[in-house]
């Protein structure tokens, strides 16, 4: 005996807005020279990360989850860098502190998460990747297998503080990005449009820019066409591309 099937048509209008919706839902990357609050699914919208003295006796000096509140140690920017990865660091303790993703098993901090001095460290390079409506952080130093928990302040898990952990299915290591009132930092002036005889690019060389019609990748590089190396390769958005 045959089972008769029916099937809804969609009209293609209809369709299009479907994707459209869906599209737009994406969580936006963060824009460099703006403040953001740093909240989980987990413990919600009254929640947020807050960047803590390494000195401090609360929580031990490491990151962790608190009220929002006015505090500029909730305040976060995030600096783009090479191969499409941030720093990460407050309004409170400024441009010489950056966040850095622990591992899990180190004495240092409990392992936890903790503001430490910026410096040439995989674990303070931090990438975001969507997923839903939220995103994931992970550093270079973990790789795609750690990403960093929100984690509850009275838990006795690290101590409360956020901490790297394998990824997984849950709403603590599902961030989302609420900007602070303001708008962006202006923008640093381009470089002088001369480019370096190595073709490299951005801030880990000297700040140098590309030569007119080409732009900056996310891995430091100048090259190709505006309308084809960068649609999918723009790092840095657009700073060091030549004008």
């Amino acid at each position: 005996m045959k089972r008769s099937v029916i099937l809804s048509v969609v009209p293609v209008g209809l369709l299009a807005l479907l994707f459209s919706s869906a599209a737009s839902a994406q969580p936006q990357l963060p824009v460099a020279g703006r403040w953001y609050k740093l909240q989980t699914v987990f413990r919600g919208a009254g929640e947020c990360l807050e960047g803590n003295q390494s000195s401090s006796p609360v929580h031990g000096g490491s990151a962790f989850m608190d009220r929002c509140q006015n505090v500029s140690g909730q305040s976060w920017s995030f600096e783009p860098v090479a191969g499409g990865f941030y720093r990460l660091r407050t309004q409170f303790q400024g441009q010489e502190m950056c966040l850095e993703g622990n591992q899990s098993s180190s004495p240092v901090h409990g392992g936890s998460a903790f503001m430490d001095r910026c410096q040439n460290v995989s674990g303070q390079l931090w990438r975001l990747v969507r997923e839903g409506n939220s995103f994931r952080l992970r550093t270079s130093f973990r790789g795609d297998g750690e990403c960093l928990e929100g984690n509850q302040s009275s838990s006795p898990v690290h101590g409360g503080s956020a901490f790297m952990d394998r990824c997984q299915n849950v709403s603590g290591q599902l961030w989302n990005l609420v900007p602070v009132g303001g708008a962006p930092s202006p923008r640093p002036a381009a470089p002088a449009a001369t480019e370096r005889p190595d073709h490299r690019c951005g801030p880990e060389f000297a700040n140098a820019s590309c030569a007119p019609g080409r732009c900056c990748s996310v891995h430091g590089w100048c090259g190709g066409q505006q309308e084809t190396h960068c649609s999918s390769e723009r790092g840095f958005n657009g700073q060091f591309d030549g004008r």
